[in-house]
């Protein structure tokens, strides 16, 4: 929807830029068309931006019960507006052994900081959370909004709240969401699988959902 959009909006603001101000002109002026074209862009991308800001200005995040099903959902497609933006080529195997219902954990390799925008792209489902580090939370922007998203953030440092995100992600599983995680608790420079971490996996545990596992190759490649 965010890419289609990309290119409709800029267009028709070419469009009618070259109506109201190079139609009267000669048609000598066509070649300002691209910069027009480019410019546009630049403005949709800083309006699209300031909407994300001023919902996320909006959006409560005290006691966050369950993720919010319309962030959850823009998240999948700001993930699939980044990816087209960074021009990464998705080769994808395995897609049908994705389950159809969203109650199950899901868990693979880290490679790289765009590693769960791939995977919320690539699963295409609103109800997810997910665990994340602490430290994005410092961004206020991405904090008010991954929270209300159902983005549970690991405090390593504090075993108490490590606990309560393991069981808030245990109770939402329960209620029907899927969870994410990255067991290796880090991204793999190098792309060599790191151990994991067997804390993680309690939560499959406790929650009794299947575990869906998979793997990313070539990830680490991209720049941070």
């Amino acid at each position: 929807m965010i890419i289609a959009l990309s290119f409709i909006i800029p267009l028709v603001l070419v469009g009618v830029s070259y109506m109201l101000w190079f139609m009267p002109a000669s048609l000598a002026l066509l070649w300002q068309l691209p910069l027009a074209f480019l410019l546009s862009y630049l403005v949709w991308v800083l309006l699209l931006v300031l909407v994300l800001i001023v919902i996320a200005i909006c959006i409560p995040i005290d006691n966050v019960k369950k993720p919010k099903y319309f962030l959850s959902y823009l998240m999948i497609q700001i993930s699939d507006y980044l990816i087209f933006l960074f021009g990464i080529k998705l080769v994808i195997e395995g897609k049908e052994n994705i389950p159809q219902d969203a109650h199950y954990m899901v868990i693979g390799n880290h490679q790289s900081n765009m590693d769960p925008i791939l995977l919320v792209s690539i699963l295409r489902n609103p109800n997810i959370a997910m665990i994340m580090k602490d430290n994005i939370l410092k961004f206020p922007f991405l904090r008010r909004w991954l929270l209300s998203a159902g983005y549970l953030p690991l405090d390593r440092n504090n075993d108490r709240k490590a606990i309560e995100a393991v069981i808030k992600g245990i109770r939402w599983i329960e209620d029907g969401y899927t969870f994410g995680a990255f067991p290796e608790g880090t991204r793999s420079k190098k792309g060599v699988l790191l151990p994991f971490r067997s804390g993680i996996f309690k939560v499959a545990q406790k929650a009794r959902c299947p575990i869906l596992v998979f793997t990313m190759d070539g990830v680490y490649k991209l720049k941070k």
